[in-house]
């Protein structure tokens, strides 16, 4: 019996069927079971026949739904063969032979209706539920005003034999059905209760697994990124370097592409928070050109930006996470646009609040389009559309998603309009606060190619600082040291957290690069111990590979002045530095990548420096070939000759070998840099026997020293004299160019008075030899009016001498 009860229960009232299902088969139940006891009271209490034959077939029609619902798919269609055949032809007979309103069916028509409510959905079930209402009442009046249809016994015991069957049937059908729902609705709370409960256990532990996995992918790729920097800068091999950018543009794809990754975890999870402050415009524009014509560069591509001039100058906003989208929408532009151009544009619509405006970003391509039947999935996490023709190209399908995401936490929205096979137009509104109302200066934005390509970046060079460098990973040591190598900074390392406080404690640094996760002492608790050394005020910048969200804000408040994240590149670490370091101890470079602005015959200057100890062609190799670089640091090489000489001869005299080891290391480095081969071995062989605190032998080694850092001295004069003569030709040819140019420009507007101004100054001043003749008889034409042949003549000047190079 247990048995036949159980697949009873598991056939019609398992908790794994949708909740409507298990309502529908206990009122169906309920409605079996109800219909055969008024079968039996009507027998008993002979209502007659039409009244048993109604109730016996709503007992087939109630069995028969139960069983044929429970086997098919359609139960909708079940429920409304249950609401007409049962609740309004067969109600109605059971109504007009069982005693009209008098007997039971007034209690079972309250039930249908709640029947209807429950089974059916929306808009049908509220119809329906009505319409019912509506007929029973009207079948009720109908009763009313015809008394001789309805068939009733007067008897007093009749009429209480009805109420209590209908009372006590839909009281106990409807009383059951909420019992039986509450409970599975309690059970089914519960499960999602525990399914809450470890969904959010599988979150922190997704959480943590990608903190784990952001730390150890990213750190062989800081390694693999950082090495391969250094093959690019110091490798002369053009085949080797190119190999070298390929890696380095895989590198930097799968960092995208890891981003991407950690940053649909933080959206999802709600953590990745807004921060606005204040930035320039003409800033951001240049920054997204710059990054944009890298981009289309790589396709081939041109690129175009175009900008409105009356956006305000500063603005208020998370140009972060602006920067973020509009980066998405350029690398999806520039990948799917096999010909033709990219076009980044600018513009602004006003708002309401006068102090805001709506910055309007557009990405415009000539690409392969989208079909109208994809742009409704094109925001969709890790989907791509087209997946089959786009196999070949780059990508995850998540820089849209996230692109709509970051917009609309920022409170703005995205739009796209695309046309296939012509092209598309990806474009971003967002509410900014005017900082500055002014104008933008459209000239800081539109640089012409040529400014933008002659300086490649902004360094500098700090021999007189020193770092420590604090990291587990040995190779991750060695790539910050070799990021570093072009600063001249000295450079200590250690391998953990206590490392680094016996290092602090030796000695003062003026800067502390620290990883956060490393063994038995991490970062933030090593800084703890740091900050309890008395007098330590050293800046500590945090080293992490680990971008999940709130990393950034815990290193902060814990004490570190930067955060950078891992793979750690060049220009970013050097960006840091410069922020930190005091301005005393650094100088800064500008590398210039197009001319230099120097102009001599470096191979006899090349020949001649070597009678002094100087390679001059490894020391500039070093500085990568920034030959004003190379004459800066050679003054600040000079200028410290006397105090460093001083203070290495008062450190040997005193016998502190720890304290001259490390002196000596320094020149090394520096001597090194300038290409002071011999000095830079004399000073290795002299740090390496101070270990061993030999007076005798050290002060041996440094007679030899102070003769050879003497004669480098002497060198390096002969060549700051040489730099400083070329930086004067230098300057005067410019003055020339720039003299000949503004007389072009008189000439050709015939503006008398201003060419006999500018043409008695160029004869009073410094005149190149050569040209003297020329310009006097130009000076002739103009007093005649002849601006024609004295254009021709300067011309012919111009023609023959290459000012500037």
């Amino acid at each position: 019996m247990l048995r036949y009860i159980k697949l009873f229960r598991n056939r019609f009232l398992s908790s794994k069927l949708d909740l409507r299902i298990r309502m529908f088969n206990v009122l169906a139940i309920t409605g079996t079971i109800v219909s055969i006891f008024g079968t039996i009271a009507g027998i008993i209490s002979n209502e007659g026949m039409v009244s048993i034959l109604s109730n016996l077939a709503i007992f087939l029609v109630s069995f028969g739904l139960l069983i044929y619902a429970s086997d098919s798919s359609r139960r909708q269609t079940c429920y409304l063969i249950t609401i007409i055949g049962i609740f309004l032809i067969g109600f109605t007979f059971i109504f007009i032979f069982g005693g009209g309103y008098y007997g039971a069916m007034p209690f079972f028509f309250v039930f249908a209706v709640v029947f209807t409510m429950y089974m059916l959905e929306g808009k049908t079930a509220i119809a329906m539920g009505i319409f019912e209402i509506i007929y029973y009442t009207g079948l009720c009046i109908f009763a009313y005003y015809r008394p001789d249809i309805v068939y009733m016994d007067d008897s007093a015991s009749y009429r209480l034999t009805e109420v209590l069957l209908g009372f006590l049937s839909v009281g106990t059908m409807i009383g059951g059905s909420m019992f039986f729902q509450f409970r599975m609705y309690n059970i089914q709370q519960k499960e999602l209760e525990i399914a809450r409960e470890e969904a959010l256990k599988l979150s922190e532990a997704k959480s943590n697994f990608l903190a784990n996995m952001s730390h150890e992918i990213r750190t062989p790729i800081n390694v693999m990124l950082g090495m391969n920097e250094i093959i690019l800068r110091e490798s002369e091999s053009i085949q080797i370097k190119k190999y070298s950018t390929n890696i380095q543009r895989a590198g930097k794809t799968l960092l995208l592409l890891i981003n991407n990754v950690l940053d649909v975890s933080k959206i999802e999870s709600g953590k990745l928070s807004v921060s606005e402050e204040e930035y320039k415009t003409a800033d951001l524009i240049a920054e997204l050109s710059m990054i944009g014509s890298e981009q289309a560069g790589k396709y081939g591509l041109s690129f175009n930006t175009e900008a409105d001039s009356c956006i305000p100058s500063v603005l208020v906003g998370d140009s972060v996470h602006l920067t973020q989208i509009i980066v998405n929408f350029l690398g999806n532009a520039a990948k799917y646009t096999k010909q033709g151009s990219v076009t980044l544009i600018f513009s602004q619509k006003p708002t309401e609040n006068p102090d805001e405006i709506l910055l309007c970003v557009s990405v415009v391509d000539t690409g392969i389009g989208i079909k109208k039947e994809n742009l409704d999935v094109l925001f969709d996490a890790f989907t791509r559309v087209d997946m089959l023709s786009n196999r070949y190209i780059e990508g995850t399908g998540l820089g849209l998603a996230i692109a709509k995401a970051l917009s609309e936490l920022m409170g703005g929205q995205v739009h796209v309009e695309s046309e296939w096979g012509v092209g598309s137009t990806f474009s971003v509104e967002i509410r900014q606060r005017v900082a500055d109302s002014s104008p933008i200066d459209i000239e800081c934005v539109h640089s012409d190619d040529t400014s933008v390509s002659t300086v490649s970046r902004v360094g500098f060079i700090a021999p007189n600082v020193s770092a420590l460098v604090v990291d587990d990973n040995l190779e991750n040591l060695q790539v910050i040291r070799s990021l570093l190598s072009r600063t001249l900074m000295h450079i200590d390392t250690a391998e953990s957290g206590m490392q680094c406080i016996k290092k602090v404690e030796a000695r003062n640094y003026d800067v502390i690069l620290m990883d956060y996760m490393m063994p038995n002492m991490n970062g933030v608790d090593t800084l703890r111990r740091l900050r309890r050394i008395s007098g330590f005020n050293t800046p500590v910048v945090a080293l992490t590979a680990n971008i999940i969200a709130g990393t950034k804000e815990k290193l902060l408040s814990e004490g570190f002045v930067k955060y950078i994240t891992k793979p750690v590149m060049w220009d970013v670490l050097e960006a840091t530095l410069l922020s930190i370091l005091p301005h005393s101890l650094v100088s800064i470079r500008a590398v210039n990548t197009v001319k230099n602005m120097y102009d001599f015959d470096k191979s006899r200057l090349s020949d001649e420096l070597l009678k002094y100890g100087i390679n001059i062609e490894n020391g500039i190799a070093f500085l990568g070939g920034d030959m004003e670089q190379y004459g800066k640091l050679a003054s600040f090489f000079l200028e410290s000759y006397e105090h460093e000489k001083s203070e290495i001869s008062a450190l040997h005299q005193r016998g502190d070998y720890e304290a001259l080891k490390f002196r000596v290391h320094s020149l090394k480095s520096k001597s090194r840099a300038l290409g002071a081969d011999y000095l830079s071995a004399n000073a290795a062989k002299l740090e390496s026997m101070c270990d061993y605190e030999d007076a005798m032998y050290t002060n041996a080694v440094l007679q030899i020293l102070y003769f050879e850092w003497e004669r480098v001295c002497n060198g390096l004069n002969v060549l700051k004299d040489k730099l400083k003569s070329a930086e004067d030709n230098s300057e005067r040819e410019q003055d020339y160019e720039m003299n000949y140019e503004k007389l072009k420009e008189f000439l050709k507007y015939k503006r008398q008075p201003d060419a006999i101004s500018l043409l008695e100054s160029i004869l009073h001043g410094s005149v190149l030899p050569e040209d003297e003749y020329n310009i006097i008889k130009m000076r002739q034409l103009v007093d005649n009016f002849n601006f024609k042949e004295a254009e021709k003549l300067l011309e012919e000047m111009m023609g023959g001498v290459s000012y500037g190079e």
